[in-house]
């Protein structure tokens, strides 16, 4: 086997790996967006419960029942001090959550965001399989095909980077991606030539 072919098997054996890295990243994801929405719906059902009974002796405040305002405060102070309404305004969720929103809205809310991030993440992940799935049935990575589907995944990515993580960030993944893009990009022009000349 001549070092071309040693070459084509090595970067399609990590195709396959990079394929089920894929599927199992998706997996979790997917378990991560199940999570979500049963929290949500946890949450959202308790609330309500709570509302109605005005009072839980599930949750004490040394020893003695918390009425609900009680409890609202304490998840409010908790979720400004773990900063998450913070995290809440960079994802542009602000808008939905008014400050004088019962608590476990916010927190339903906050799952029902986190299902959709994850299930995004899902797609994304689903999409690069595709791509490495694309790679092993072609003979060259360097095809329009693989292009449109890099572009779109590399933009959803940062996306999702920048509003899981925050905008400096999404701004700094997406610089990297723009340039593999490039060089995906140059290595295309160059295929395209090298198929020209044959």
């Amino acid at each position: 086997m001549n070092t071309k072919q040693e070459k084509i098997e090595r970067i399609k054996k990590s195709c396959r790996v990079g394929k089920i890295i894929c599927r199992i990243l998706m997996i979790l994801c997917m378990v991560g967006t199940v999570a979500c929405i049963a929290g949500a719906i946890l949450v959202a059902v308790g609330g309500d419960q709570l509302a109605r009974t005005g009072h839980t002796s599930l949750i004490s405040n040394n020893g003695e029942s918390m009425s609900i305002d009680e409890l609202n405060a304490a998840i409010n102070a908790e979720l400004e001090q773990n900063a998450l309404e913070e995290r809440i305004s960079i994802a542009g969720l602000s808008a939905l959550i008014p400050r004088d929103m019962s608590a476990f809205v916010k927190l339903s809310i906050i799952c029902g965001a986190g299902a959709v991030i994850t299930a995004l993440f899902v797609l994304a992940f689903w999409l690069f399989g595709q791509v490495f799935d694309i790679v092993l049935k072609e003979e060259s990575p360097f095809t329009e095909i693989v292009m449109k589907k890099f572009r779109f995944n590399f933009i959803l990515l940062s996306v999702l980077i920048a509003i899981s993580l925050g905008l400096g960030a999404g701004l700094i993944v997406g610089f990297f991606f723009w340039c593999i893009y490039n060089i995906f990009d140059y290595g295309c022009v160059l295929q395209a030539e090298s198929d020209e000349t044959l």
